[in-house]
């Protein structure tokens, strides 16, 4: 919220430097490091995106200003194998570009009326995804055009998410979850969050049987096949659970808040249970 970027490093939780200012970007709404970590991306309220080489370091070098939306950028993801990333705005526009020294014009697309919920990039292949919780697409990254277009039926929805492989697909609105098999679309399951809690967050597990939620103070794991509730924490604290990470193996979930506290929250995946530790700083 103060316009700057400000990096860790995992092994010990110390600073890296001091908060790098963006200014340029107002308040930081999204940020996300290339597959290899060598480059870093970053957009915020003004609808602007930046990029930087980072230093091994981990020293942020040759900032670029890349594509521009006239709105809040609200989601950004990198290719999980390409040097490109793409960007969505809080008015439906999705864009994509190449980062590094040598960039080249990006592709815009205007396929929503309204905010896009989440993105999705291939590791092999050209073509991605993107919805708005109401529509979902399947387009071109060469040319931008739509091969595959569906209306979820779903009007209120404020959060989505795609599983790593694009198999599968959670939109909440608000306090059910709707999940949808994008190989099978005609079958789709829905699941009341307990006690009428709102989902403020969504994450696959990287087997993707599981969805993780977000709530005010509370964590809760989804068995996606089943449709049921599997596992219910709670973060100890009364703040919405807005950022929530597996692990790579999956066997440890972290989750933090919206507030500007300095706890993380990391939850051990158990026998039906989510065991549960703070920690002042990252932990393997």
């Amino acid at each position: 919220m103060d316009d700057k970027l400000a990096l860790f490093e995992v092994a010990t939780g110390k600073p890296i430097g001091e908060p790098y200012p963006l200014l340029q970007a107002g308040q930081v709404t999204a940020v996300a490091f290339s597959a290899q970590g060598d480059q870093l991306v970053a957009g915020g309220y003004s609808g602007k995106t930046f990029a930087w080489q980072v230093s091994p370091d981990g020293s942020l070098l040759n900032e670029q200003e890349f594509f521009r939306f006239d709105s809040e950028i609200v989601t950004l993801a990198t290719s999980p194998k390409f040097g490109f990333f793409i960007g969505a705005s809080r008015k439906g526009t999705v864009a994509w570009q190449p980062f590094g020294l040598q960039k080249s014009q990006p592709r815009l697309m205007q396929q929503f009326q309204k905010e896009v919920c989440a993105v999705w990039l291939p590791s092999s292949g050209d073509e991605a995804m993107a919805t708005d919780g109401a529509r979902w697409i399947r387009f071109s990254l060469r040319d931008g055009e739509v091969s595959e277009s569906d209306d979820l039926g779903i009007k209120s929805a404020n959060l989505a998410c795609f599983s790593r492989s694009g198999k599968r697909l959670v939109i909440a609105d608000f306090n059910t979850l709707h999940l949808t098999d994008l190989a099978q679309r005609t079958s789709r399951k829905s699941i009341k969050l307990p006690r009428g809690d709102m989902a403020y967050a969504l994450k696959f597990h990287p087997q993707e049987n599981w969805v993780a939620v977000g709530m005010r103070g509370k964590v809760a794991l989804f068995d996606f096949d089943r449709a049921e509730l599997i596992a219910y924490a709670d973060a100890e604290s009364v703040f919405y659970q807005k950022n929530i990470e597996f692990s790579s193996d999956g066997r440890s979930l972290a989750a933090t808040s919206d507030s500007a506290r300095d706890t993380i929250k990391i939850f051990r995946i158990g026998h039906s249970k989510l065991e549960s530790t703070t920690s002042e700083e990252p932990q393997p």
